[in-house]
C-alpha cells in the first residue's frame, strides 16, 4: 500500500503499526540480532557511579572538560575534534544509526574517522551499521557492542530490540541508565536549533567527514520552520519519556547546561557537583 493511500485510509496507530511492522522485519531479515545479547553483561555494571554524558554543541567550550578526566564519560560521534579529547580519553563512545541518505563512501568516510581518532574502551554502534565495519575491517581489535533500533516502544534494555533514536544523547542516555549509572549528567546537548536555525557544533561544521544535505553552507537548515518545530517537538517527547522513567525508577538526571532545552530535567551549574 503507497504511503499516501495507507495514510488517508487507516487510523494513525493502524499506520504506525504497519510501518513498525516492516521495520523490525527488514532488522531480523538483515541483521544478526542474537549479538545484541552480548549487553546483557553490561547491565548494571556500574550500578550507583555517576556519569556524564558530553555533547557536541557550542555550550560545551563553556566548561574545562579536563575537571572530568577522572569521571565515567560518555561522547559522541565526532567529540575527537575536541582539542582536550585525548587528554580526556573518554571512556565510552556512543553512536547512533548513521542516515540512509548517506551514501556507502559518506558512511565509510564517518566510521572511519571515528577508527583513527578514537580509542575508548567501549564503542556503541547501531546493527544496522554493522555491514559497513565488517566489510571495511573498521575498529579491529576494539570492543563494540550494537544496539537494534526499531519503531516500537523503548525499552531501557539494550540487549533486546529498542525504540529508535532522534539523536545521539538519547541513546547515551538509555546505555547510561541500563549500565546503572547513577546520577547522570549533561553538559554540550543544547537542542535549540528549532529556535535558532543554526545547526552548529563546537567545531567548525566544515569538518565534518559528512555533509548534512538539509544543512547550508551557513548551518542553517533548508527545511521550513514548521517541519523544523514539529522535529523537534518529537525529540522533546522522547526525552520527556526518559525523564518520566527515571522519575519512576528513582535515577537523577541533571542537566548542567543553562543553554539546554532539556528543561525536563533538574537543573544546576557544573561548578556545583565538582
Amino acid at each position: 500500500m503507497r504511503p499516501f493511500i495507507q495514510n488517508w485510509l487507516l487510523p494513525p496507530k493502524i499506520c504506525n503499526g504497519i510501518e513498525s511492522g516492516k521495520d523490525l522485519t527488514y532488522l531480523y531479515l538483515k541483521n544478526d540480532i542474537s549479538l545484541i545479547k552480548k549487553n546483557q553483561t553490561l547491565k548494571d555494571r556500574y550500578c550507583g557511579k555517576r556519569c556524564f554524558i558530553i555533547g557536541s554543541a557550542p555550550s560545551i567550550k563553556d566548561i574545562d572538560i579536563l575537571k572530568l578526566k577522572k569521571e565515567h564519560v560518555f561522547v559522541m560521534s565526532t567529540f575527537y575534534y575536541h582539542h582536550q579529547f585525548n587528554e580526556l580519553s573518554p571512556e565510552f563512545h556512543s553512536n547512533v544509526k548513521i542516515s540512509d541518505a548517506s551514501t556507502e563512501s559518506e558512511k565509510l568516510d564517518w566510521l572511519s574517522a571515528i577508527d583513527k581518532n578514537v580509542n575508548s574502551p567501549y564503542f556503541f554502534f547501531d546493527i544496522k551499521d554493522k555491514w559497513i565495519i565488517d566489510k571495511y575491517e573498521l575498529f579491529r581489535n576494539k570492543n563494540l557492542y550494537y544496539i537494534a533500533a526499531s519503531i516500537i516502544k523503548r525499552k531501557f534494555d539494550i540487549s533486546k530490540i529498542t525504540r529508535f533514536y532522534r539523536t545521539n544523547p538519547l541513546q547515551a542516555l538509555e546505555i547510561a541508565i541500563y549500565m546503572g549509572f547513577n546520577p547522570i549528567y549533561l553538559h554540550g546537548i543544547d537542542l535549540n536549533e528549532a529556535c535558532i536555525n543554526e545547526y552548529k557544533h563546537f567545531f567548525n561544521s566544515k569538518l565534518l567527514p559528512a555533509k548534512d544535505p538539509d544543512i547550508d553552507q551557513n548551518d542553517r537548515s533548508k527545511r521550513i520552520q514548521s517541519t523544523l518545530f514539529n522535529a523537534a517537538s518529537l525529540t522533546y517527547k522522547e526525552f520527556e519519556d526518559i525523564a518520566i522513567y527515571a522519575n519512576n525508577k528513582n535515577i537523577d538526571i541533571v542537566n548542567l547546561n543553562p543553554k539546554s532545552m532539556l528543561q525536563m530535567f533538574q537543573i544546576k551549574n557544573f561548578t556545583e557537583i565538582l
